[in-house]
């Protein structure tokens, strides 16, 4: 296999017949991406000044980055950190009982935390891959239990949404259903929460062909609050999140970052227990006013069930989240970065912080209008890194950035193996691998 690149390199010839990356390389590559990210140190110098001369040599050279990361991964053991595929519901189902394999929870770690989970399968996978949805239960924390994994509600809790996906939930999907990690802590987006859906993922999109534009949250109660929390927090992930019986205050799931990610919510008129219906009608009051203001974003929908507590109906909210896909490559990003439990999520589309701001929140938005990008932020010396490609802008023409209303570059970006492998390994994600990056010179005060 031959990738073909420019070179950049000093002292260093090209490949025999033509500047490429070739075999040796892709071992590299593959050799680099295997080895535990502790040891790893950076990239190769060999392959980090390697150039893709235009747009089509980066879409060839992006799938060979993917290609060594899945053979990184491979080396690594994470095929075996997941689920093996399961058969669909509609197998089993078809399987003489005593044939059929009995459902077991495999589990995912961080720490000293353990999560149990199942992954199943309903339907029938698409043409680009599975769609695949995180379902988590409602119950939540009992400070007095024994154990992690010790309080009956929180099973009990687990046991429903295995019932509600056999019952109710659509099909054509593979679902994601753990049990709450620490039942003395009871909170669905603590930091080992956060690492093992993003472990998760990642295994899944290598090993189990889920379609990585097609990435799901939802939650009931307990669970629904993380619905709220997790997509506003780090909304590139998604492609929607559905909370039913369940809402937050702006101030911990900022609903302004949620312009390009699809939003539900199902609950009761009559949950008043902590004002859930009125955080609620709040949220979306703020949703309704800001999708009104960018047309096409900010896409939602409130589904207030009449005469229903805490107890509603569960089916609407699945079926309207799946119709949804994300968008990689927005050219509009509204961000305001805070953290989530200790997590401060560092990138989102194409918009990244150079380094940890020294006081949490940022107030950050990102215009890209053909080859200017425009960006603001509060406060103003927050130190920012751009990731672009060539569905963004174009690279073979000078780019203008301006921050805060200053012009703070003109020139082109160029083009870097480096930058695709750096994304690829910080997002885990094909859509997502990125062949310029930049950090935003500071603009003049």
């Amino acid at each position: 296999m031959k990738v073909y690149l420019s070179i950049a390199m000093i002292g260093m010839a090209a490949p025999q017949g033509a500047n490429a990356l070739d075999d040796a390389r892709l071992r590299m590559m593959e050799d680099w991406f295997g080895t535990a990210p502790e040891n790893r140190g950076p990239v190769p110098r060999e392959l980090g000044q390697l150039s893709p001369a235009d747009a089509k040599e980066t879409a060839v050279a992006k799938d060979a980055v993917w290609a060594a990361y899945r053979k990184g991964a491979l080396k690594l053991g994470w095929d075996t950190q997941i689920a093996a595929m399961p058969p669909t519901l509609e197998a089993l189902k078809q399987m003489p009982e005593a044939e059929r394999p009995k459902l077991a929870p495999s589990k995912m770690e961080a720490g000293d935390k353990s999560m149990p989970y199942f992954l199943v399968a309903k339907g029938t996978k698409p043409e680009k891959g599975w769609p695949l949805i995180i379902s988590l239960h409602g119950g939540g924390g009992n400070a007095g239990a024994e154990g992690p994994h010790a309080w009956p509600v929180n099973t009990r809790e687990w046991q429903t949404q295995l019932a509600l996906f056999e019952r109710i939930y659509p099909g054509d999907a593979l679902y994601f259903i753990p049990r709450m990690a620490d039942d003395r802590e009871g909170r669905w987006w603590y930091d080992y929460c956060q690492t093992m859906y993003d472990d998760f993922i990642r295994r899944a999109v290598l090993f189990r062909e889920v379609d990585p534009n097609r990435i799901y949250v939802m939650g009931i109660s307990e669970g629904g609050y993380a619905a709220y929390r997790l997509p506003a927090n780090q909304p590139d992930r998604w492609a929607a999140a559905g909370a039913m019986a369940a809402a937050e205050p702006l101030d911990t799931s900022p609903p302004e970052n949620l312009i390009h990610t699809a939003f539900r919510c199902d609950i009761g008129e009559k949950d008043t227990m902590f004002d859930r219906i009125g955080l609620a009608r709040n949220y979306f009051e703020k949703l309704d006013a800001m999708a009104k203001e960018h047309t096409g974003c900010y896409i939602h929908h409130f589904g207030e069930q009449a005469g229903k507590g805490h107890g509603i109906d569960y089916q609407p909210c699945p079926e309207w989240i799946v119709k949804h896909r994300r968008e990689p490559a927005p050219k509009r990003i509204v961000w305001n970065v805070q953290e989530l439990h200790h997590t401060l999520h560092r990138h989102n589309w194409w918009l990244e912080l150079a380094d940890r701001p020294a006081k949490p929140p940022v107030k950050l938005t990102g215009l890209i209008d053909g080859n200017t990008i425009v960006l603001t932020s509060n406060p103003p010396d927050t130190r920012l890194r751009l990731a672009l490609d060539d569905r963004l802008v174009d690279l073979d023409q000078p780019v203008t950035i301006t921050l805060n209303g200053a012009v703070v570059h003109r020139e082109k970006i160029p083009r870097k193996l480096e930058s695709m492998i750096r994304t690829t390994v910080e997002r885990g994600d094909p859509e997502m691998i990125f062949c310029a990056t930049i950090d935003v010179p500071a603009a003049p005060k």
